[in-house]
């Protein structure tokens, strides 16, 4: 009693996302509402006005096809490699400035790694947060999305705490319905990726580098490939941050 421990505190306040991400992320859990099946609800989403701040509308980028796509994360590529150039010699520096983007089917175009991006599975991304991440043609897929499917995208959604760019053909967006629920998004075409770009990168850095150890290991492989081969100045020092056995 003296500790006060009887009183009920509610935690209600959101200080992980601005309020426009979990407006977006609304949206998704509603699909996963109406799609439930067997009794199951994912839990309810937090309030958009307990956010600790407004924040930045989520950026819905339209393309035509995955050459558009692919385009558009090459000069992302481009110009994240292009501000890290005079530091090839610091792991960290190139680490502190990946954007992250994270899929839901496994394209060629995610295979074939560019420097600069962190690629994650939905899965990967569970229980982790950025600053600024990519939704990549997450609503892939035919007819009535199901409750699984609604339940992964809330995920990829709720992973990014101030800006949010979703990726995406018109084909996928029709499969959500009417375009007036996303009348709180910004809505750009590849014409607009120079914005975009910078939009993004502006907000790009690394997370705690023991939940990275991929993007880690990528970019040490890279560079001992590389011709003629690169030793990163604080390349020890990274491995042992981020818990690699292999210092030994």
């Amino acid at each position: 009693g003296s500790l006060h421990l009887n009183q009920r505190i509610h935690l209600k306040y959101n200080y992980r996302n601005t309020q426009k991400i979990p407006e977006f992320a609304e949206i998704l859990h509603n699909f996963a509402e109406s799609a439930n099946a067997g009794g199951r609800h994912l839990p309810d989403p937090s309030n958009p006005e307990h956010a600790f701040e407004i924040g930045e509308k989520v950026a819905i980028l339209e393309v035509n096809s995955m050459d558009d796509a692919r385009n558009f994360l090459q000069q992302l590529s481009d110009n994240i490699s292009a501000s890290t150039q005079q530091d090839d010699r610091y792991l960290l520096r190139k680490l502190s400035r990946q954007a992250h983007l994270i899929y839901k089917h496994n394209h060629e175009l995610v295979a074939n790694c560019l420097p600069g991006i962190s690629y994650l599975k939905a899965e990967e991304a569970k229980g982790r947060e950025f600053d600024a991440c990519i939704g990549f043609f997450i609503f892939q897929g035919e007819g009535k999305p199901s409750f699984e499917e609604a339940n992964i995208w809330y995920t990829i959604a709720t992973r990014a705490k101030s800006r949010l760019l979703i990726i995406a053909t018109p084909e996928e967006l029709e499969r959500l319905g009417e375009r007036d629920q996303f009348t709180n998004c910004d809505w750009y075409t590849s014409m607009d990726g120079n914005f975009l770009i910078s939009w993004i990168s502006e907000l790009s850095g690394a997370e705690d580098l023991s939940e990275d150890v991929d993007a880690v290991d990528r970019l040490i492989n890279d560079a001992v490939n590389s011709d003629p081969p690169l030793i990163h100045w604080d390349m020890y020092t990274v491995l042992r941050t981020a818990g690699d056995n292999r210092i030994n």
